[in-house]
């Protein structure tokens, strides 16, 4: 039931996103980090999302090819609700 529970907290509304969501989240994640590159993660991020169309298994892979599996959860929860994101930061 816990499980559960965990899995639904992953998932984000897309009104929760605004057009820093992501940078803000990565500069959490990895706070050792400087801006540029998480500014550059944040638009390989942004490309990985932009193709809608693709499994979330390959979103998936490609974004633990460019995080490492070291930031799984914040993986999990990129893909989980990898539209919210992409179309939450798009159109604020």
């Amino acid at each position: 039931m816990v499980h559960e529970e965990t899995k639904a907290d992953d998932k984000i509304e897309i009104m929760e996103i605004d057009a820093h969501w992501l940078n803000r989240k990565l500069s959490e994640t990895m706070p050792d980090v400087n801006p540029e590159d998480i500014l550059s993660l944040e638009s390989k991020i942004l490309a990985i999302l932009e193709n809608v169309e693709s499994p979330a298994r390959e979103c998936e892979k490609k974004l633990f090819a460019l995080l490492s599996y070291k930031r799984i959860d914040l993986v999990r929860k990129i893909v989980k609700s990898r539209h919210a994101i992409f179309y939450g930061i798009l159109l604020k």
